[in-house]
């Protein structure tokens, strides 16, 4: 079974290449984005509510590989 991913938004951040990110991006005052949610059906008066939860993917990612 195959799943399909449709982006619902994006997330726009300050940094344009691996090197300016910072390793630890919490202690990065300057290191803030934002969140940019189209408009589509389903989410409908969002701005109701206090939070919500992102599941994002790290589409310019070249290996799978993580280092813990």
């Amino acid at each position: 079974m195959d799943i399909i991913i449709q982006p619902k938004g994006i997330i726009v951040n300050p940094f344009n290449t691996l090197e300016d990110m910072p390793i630890q991006p919490l202690s990065d005052i300057c290191g803030s984005g934002i969140v940019e949610i189209y408009q589509i059906d389903g989410l409908k008066d969002l701005e109701g509510f206090n939070q919500i939860d992102l599941l994002y993917h790290f589409r310019k990612i070249r290996q799978s590989i993580l280092i813990v």
